[in-house]
């Protein structure tokens, strides 16, 4: 399992992040392939090539094109509500809880896949609230996913304009090749058990690993 604080498929491009999460998911993915390639499940409804409001995650499916590029370099991504597959029959899934993941609906199903040892990037954020203005953010109902295992979404919300820069000695496993990583607005985590820090900036750790 992986822990990224922040929500939806939108990565800058001029940054890094994209290489990130190729490397997260080949490393996810590692060994799960299906006829050699990664067969990649989203928590959404809504798939952004098809809709023609593009799910309402960009203006234009230019800004979203470098990821679904980035994924073709992999295999092949589906979605839908992880209610309506056999997420077992997939390399691993991307489990958004802004998008999809959050409803209650999806907890016992998320729960047996991670407890039965399910390969997961798991994202939350505390600037979409997908039960409505009032009801908790993402990063707060991945929480009582993830907590038990682990690992704590806190409530910051950082503005944090300028992207973060990667040591040279930290650009290794996870992080190969990658320089610098937009974090506007990534929920920091506060991490136990045997979860191991990926990225961290001044305000802790944005992205975490579950050491198996």
């Amino acid at each position: 399992m992986i822990t990224w604080g922040s929500t939806g498929i939108i990565y800058e491009s001029q940054h890094d992040n994209l290489r990130m999460m190729r490397n997260f998911f080949a490393a996810l993915g590692a060994g799960h392939e299906v006829e050699g390639d990664l067969r990649i499940f989203y928590s959404s409804a809504c798939d952004p090539r098809t809709d023609p409001g593009l799910c309402q995650l960009a203006a234009e499916f230019a800004t979203l094109e470098p990821f679904f590029e980035m994924i073709a370099g992999l295999g092949t991504i589906h979605f839908a509500m992880p209610s309506t597959v056999a997420l077992d029959e997939y390399s691993l899934a991307i489990l958004d809880f802004c998008h999809g993941a959050g409803h209650p609906s999806q907890t016992p199903i998320i729960t047996t896949y991670l407890q039965s040892g399910g390969r997961a990037l798991i994202l939350g954020d505390n600037f979409c609230y997908p039960l409505g203005q009032t009801g908790p953010s993402s990063a707060a109902i991945a929480g009582t996913i993830v907590g038990p295992l682990g690992i704590t979404f806190t409530d910051l919300d950082p503005a944090e304009p300028d992207p973060l820069t990667v040591s040279l000695q930290d650009r290794t496993g996870l992080l190969v090749d990658v320089a610098t990583v937009d974090v506007w607005r990534v929920a920091p985590q506060v991490i136990a058990h045997t979860f191991e820090p990926v990225l961290e900036s001044r305000l802790g750790v944005l992205a975490a690993r579950l050491g198996r």
